[in-house]
């Protein structure tokens, strides 16, 4: 009987020494991931009038905006409209509007809704997927935002327009 509980007690041991090695290994992989983007990203893409943004063009003093968003996802597109009439609440502020959608399908996309972005509203083409990648979104809408080149605060799924302005403040 004694022999039967040491067995049962190490079985325990080993699972739960296991348990805690994953655990660690998880966490570790997922901090590395949310260190990527914990600053300022690298990037160049091509925006909607074909000329390259990268972050050396960006100016990391003012607080700015990756929204990753695609023209069908209805939730995106919600988002969008409201920048599109609240974009003066933006005018001290830079956003980014990713996409992997092409430029002719975006080009229609902002025809029907009436939009064309201010100088402080870019529109990029990430077709590759690097920025999206790097930034680990997993799908749209996403955003980030940052204020003097940090990480402010990350959204995976919907976000108001007031939302983005409290935490660009």
């Amino acid at each position: 009987m004694k022999t039967r509980h040491i067995i049962a007690l190490t079985g325990i041991l080993l699972f739960f020494a296991g348990s805690v090695f994953v655990l660690h290994k998880v966490s570790s992989a997922l901090q590395q991931k949310e260190e990527q983007y914990a600053t300022f990203p690298v990037f160049s893409l091509p925006d909607i009038d074909g000329n390259i943004v990268s972050d050396a063009s960006i100016d990391r003093n003012k607080g700015t905006v990756f929204y990753f968003f695609d023209p069908d996802c209805s939730l995106c597109v919600v988002t969008l409209d409201s920048l599109r009439i609240r974009h003066m609440d933006f005018s001290d502020h830079q956003i980014m509007l990713i996409t992997l959608v092409s430029q002719e399908k975006i080009t229609e996309f902002l025809g029907k809704m009436d939009f064309m972005p201010p100088e402080n509203i870019k529109i990029l083409f990430d077709e590759n997927a690097d920025l999206i990648s790097l930034m680990d979104i997993k799908g749209a809408p996403s955003s980030l935002i940052y204020k003097e080149g940090r990480l402010a605060k990350r959204f995976d799924g919907p976000v108001t327009v007031e939302t983005l302005i409290k935490y660009l403040q």
